[in-house]
């Protein structure tokens, strides 16, 4: 359970995620296309959209870096259907009840520092929806709840074997600045957002952990 030392936090968080991040809505068509509808009434092919996403985001780089679950990370929680696996390490993390912090949230983790907090959530999609996707409603989110929203990191990364959009942004969100860390994953089925979040003035001093918590996410039904 959180402690309250920075619980309200968490209510901030809720507000910043409380709208599903869902810009788009797909369709059969009667031939048995595929078919992404947007807001403003566009429509694309589901091939048409990933091409249209995948051209906004060739100009970002990927780590030469292969990162991998870390050592210590010797817990599970266990995502929709096995869909995907949360290894954390139990000395450094808690599982807490994902409702503390967003009711879409799925699985949500709370940092056990002495005089810091970070808080992780997963949310779940039963569907593709393409991680650029993903990235740009999240943060058209952040913009829309906050202030003084700036991108601080963005690139492609192969985590655990699997292609994740990596994100780092920092706001200001009812007076509070936050930082927030994402690994958006996207495959045939699924769609995910791993979110974990701190306060600025000791983001600095958590990063490595936040880090090794994201990183401990496995895709796919590898254990």
């Amino acid at each position: 359970m959180t402690n309250g030392r920075f619980s309200w936090i968490i209510g901030v968080f809720i507000v910043l995620y409380s709208v599903p991040l869902k810009a788009q809505t797909k369709a059969i068509t009667e031939r048995g296309d595929s078919v992404v509808l947007l807001e403003g009434g566009t429509w694309y092919t589901a091939e048409e959209y990933r091409q249209l996403l995948r051209a906004e985001y060739t100009s970002l780089d990927t780590s030469a870096i292969a990162y991998q679950k870390p050592e210590v990370a010797t817990k599970q929680e266990v995502g929709e259907g096995g869909s995907y696996r949360a290894w954390y390490d139990g000395e450094q993390w808690e599982s807490i009840d994902a409702n503390l912090l967003n009711p879409q949230a799925e699985l949500a983790f709370q940092y056990k520092g002495s005089s810091e907090e970070a808080y992780g959530m997963t949310v779940y999609e039963a569907w593709e929806i393409p991680t650029a996707q993903l990235q740009k409603i999240a943060v058209q989110q952040a913009n829309k709840m906050g202030s003084n929203l700036k991108v601080l990191e963005e690139e492609y990364r192969v985590v655990n074997g699997v292609t994740v959009l990596y994100t780092q942004l920092e706001a200001t969100v009812s007076g509070l600045d936050l930082v927030y860390h994402y690994y958006f994953a996207s495959q045939e089925g699924l769609s995910l957002q791993y979110i974990v979040f701190t306060g600025k003035s000791y983001a600095e001093k958590v990063e490595s952990r936040i880090m090794d918590l994201l990183n401990g996410l496995v895709v796919g039904s590898k254990k």
